[in-house]
């Protein structure tokens, strides 16, 4: 059981069953269309009836004037007239005369086209109401593929041949989500975002030193860092941006770093107020392990980052598996390329302060002219 074939039988066994017309299907041609186009494909002057079907979904069978008058004339003089019908536009009348044969007819298409191995989903739609003009369509249809039958055919004994246009959605809707679901697209996009890979820095603390300071350092040079530090870590991305504040701690024996997004004062708004959990970074050298989500951080106290609270204000810290100082590159040999400060010109080659013009040497005050010359108030312009 073809489409060709379901059509020609059903309307068929409708027509005759309904009003005792004659309605023989000459020819079927199924397109697979966008809103747009079938739209533009209908005929003029044409009954177009809103079709509702199943999942709120929407069809529509189109009747051209020539099937209009001929359905119209069968139920009002019993017999197709042989003269050529009036070329208007259908009235809600007309509508309402055509509404029982055409759910007769989808009737019978569904039970026909059931016979087929793959039927095509046409099942359930019937007539709603009529549409005025075509570009109501667009407006009531969803932006979805359709399913469009073209059928020629021959209408009563005197064989008027007209133009019937079946619409059905091609495919049956996706069903709808659960509210708070997330779509498929979203899923697809948080996984491509969570894979992707961020290199994040952990600032410690910021300090500003004169050139002298730092070439005075030599190797074991402490350099202070306030307690509060620790707390107050910056944390930003390559290019430079804060992205959160954090706090040093340690786990399993390893340094790691919580991240707080606990906005700043003066931060443009509320942060999500949760720590971070970043799993295991296990590899990534003196950060072997974080904090669970949740889980608390061992006191800053117990923190070994070595030196006296004299010199760098840190507490009994250990050092542990951070860098050793005779590891850092020798700034003596970093800083040889500076120029020599010796080679600076002498203070005594800047101008004498005797070469400077005298005071006395500045105009004479007596040119400025009197106040005397001065026009009287009494003569300015009245404001009034």
């Amino acid at each position: 059981m073809s489409p060709t074939k379901a059509l020609r039988v059903g309307f068929a066994k409708a027509a005759e069953e309904a009003m005792e017309l004659i309605f023989q299907v000459q020819q079927v041609e199924e397109r697979r269309q966008t809103v747009s186009a079938l739209t533009a494909s209908l005929p003029g002057n044409a009954l177009l009836a809103l079709l509702e079907g199943p999942l709120n979904q929407f069809g529509l069978m189109v009747f051209d004037h020539i099937t209009t008058a001929s359905v119209v004339e069968q139920m009002t003089t019993g017999s197709v007239l042989p003269m050529a019908p009036e070329e208007r536009q259908p009235s809600t009348t007309d509508a309402v005369m055509c509404s029982d044969l055409m759910d007769r007819m989808l009737e019978e298409f569904e039970d026909q086209i059931s016979e087929s191995p793959d039927p095509p989903k046409v099942h359930g739609f019937r007539y709603a109401a009529r549409l005025q003009e075509a570009r109501s369509i667009a407006l009531a249809f969803d932006d979805v593929p359709y399913r469009c039958f073209y059928i020629t055919v021959k209408i009563g004994r005197v064989a008027r041949e007209s133009t019937v246009v079946l619409i059905f959605p091609y495919d049956a809707p996706p069903p709808k989500r659960v509210k708070g679901e997330d779509s498929a697209w979203g899923k697809e996009f948080k996984d491509v975002v969570m894979g992707t890979h961020v290199t994040l820095d952990t600032v410690l603390h910021h300090m500003k030193l004169s050139l002298s300071e730092v070439s005075a350092w030599e190797e074991g040079t402490l350099i202070p860092i306030p307690r509060e530090a620790l707390s107050r870590v910056e944390i930003r991305a390559q290019d430079g941006r804060k992205i959160s504040r954090g706090r040093i701690g340690q786990i399993g024996g390893a340094r790691a770093v919580r991240i707080d997004l606990t906005p700043d004062d003066g931060s443009n708004g509320p942060l999500d107020g949760r720590a971070l959990d970043l799993g295991d970074l296990a590899g990534m050298g003196g950060m072997g392990g974080m904090a669970p989500r949740g889980g608390d951080l061992p006191s800053l106290s117990n923190l070994g980052v070595g030196g006296s609270d004299s010199e760098a204000g840190l507490g009994d810290m250990d050092l542990g598996d951070l860098p050793a100082m005779g590891d850092l590159p020798d700034l003596d040999a970093a800083g040889s390329d500076l120029p020599d400060l010796g080679d600076l010109p002498p203070l005594g080659d800047l101008p004498a302060m005797d070469d400077l013009p005298p005071l006395g040497d500045m105009g004479d005050f007596d040119d400025l002219p009197a106040l005397g010359d001065l026009p009287p108030l009494g003569e300015l312009p009245d404001f009034e």
